[in-house]
């Protein structure tokens, strides 16, 4: 199955508002994929695995904005890039047509970030 299908699927899936209308469109896409092979299911579930991973990723930066960490800070120190360059990657805004995302370098970046200011974090409380 194409990567760009499961996305547009997994968009219906976000848009759907109740439960009656996800439970509807799952049953819709059971049926669609009901004949789909065993290697075909493998790589939806490898897709959809690296989809939740990089959602989850982005979930956690933005929880760290909300309890104080400047995501300002992380983005003009560890990427060298904007607040705005980063929000616009963690809210999936739309950029040149496309839903903006990070690169893999730039989560490694941003670990790296996160690490070393709890390296420096943790110094200055034994400081303390």
């Amino acid at each position: 199955m194409k990567k760009n299908i499961i996305e547009e699927e997994l968009e219906l899936l976000r848009a759907c508002k109740t439960d009656e209308e996800r439970q509807l469109l799952v049953q819709q896409l059971k049926t669609k994929h009901k004949n789909d092979s065993d290697d075909d299911v493998m790589k939806s579930l490898s897709i959809i695995k690296d989809k939740v991973e990089d959602i989850s990723f982005e979930v956690s930066l933005l929880e760290l904005s909300n309890n104080g960490i400047s995501l300002t800070y992380l983005a003009e120190k560890y990427l060298g890039k904007s607040r705005s360059y980063l929000s616009q990657r963690l809210n999936r805004n739309k950029v040149n047509g496309k839903a903006a995302k990070l690169t893999n370098e730039e989560k490694i970046q941003l670990k790296f970030g996160l690490e070393d200011m709890s390296k420096k974090l943790l110094n200055i409380s034994i400081s303390l």
